[in-house]
């Protein structure tokens, strides 16, 4: 029974180490292969691998390979630290996730208000402009109401220019005689 058992947890063990954190099995079987050759001991001379091999052990048995002994307990608590890792993965994630979506909520908001500022600062300027244009057609209906006709200014130009050039041919004409 606890052989079964054992068995169970090593095999649950080996899928859990081959899967990621959505539970698909990784892309590269070469990635696989160095990262179990990074803490792959290096085998002892004269012996030959037994490959990945799970052989059960009582007490004072000898092993049929070297290898690395695991009491239950220690399997126990690599599976629950398995699991505990593929829970707390997923909280990371929901919480990358949510934060993400905070961020997002935060700076859209932010955005859209400063599209309304920008529109209260724009209407505003336009309405000022628009004030302003108002107060320069006033100036200019008072400025054309108050000018003098053209007309009567044009004629007044004439008259002087002929009584200036009467007078002054008058005294060009007295002093040569």
């Amino acid at each position: 029974m606890k052989s079964k058992i054992f068995f169970t947890l090593i095999t649950i063990f080996s899928v859990s180490i081959s899967t990621d954190l959505f539970g698909q099995e990784k892309s590269s079987v070469v990635s696989d292969a160095q990262a179990i050759n990074e803490v792959l001991p290096d085998p002892v001379k004269g012996e030959q691998s037994p490959g990945a091999a799970i052989s059960p052990l009582k007490k004072l048995q000898s092993a049929p390979f070297t290898g690395v002994l695991l009491s239950p307990l220690a399997v126990a608590k690599l599976i629950a630290d398995l699991e505990t890792r593929e829970e707390e993965q997923k909280i990371e994630v929901e919480a990358a996730v949510s934060k993400a979506e905070a961020t997002c909520t935060y700076e859209k908001t932010v955005l859209q208000n400063t599209i309304v500022a920008e529109g209260k600062i724009s209407a505003a300027q336009l309405k000022a402009k628009e004030q302003e244009i108002i107060a320069i057609e006033k100036a200019l209906e008072k400025e054309l109401d108050t000018r003098h006709d053209p007309l009567v200014w044009g004629l007044l130009g004439l008259a002087a220019g002929v009584v200036a050039t009467t007078a002054t041919a008058t005294i060009i004409t007295y002093t040569l005689r």
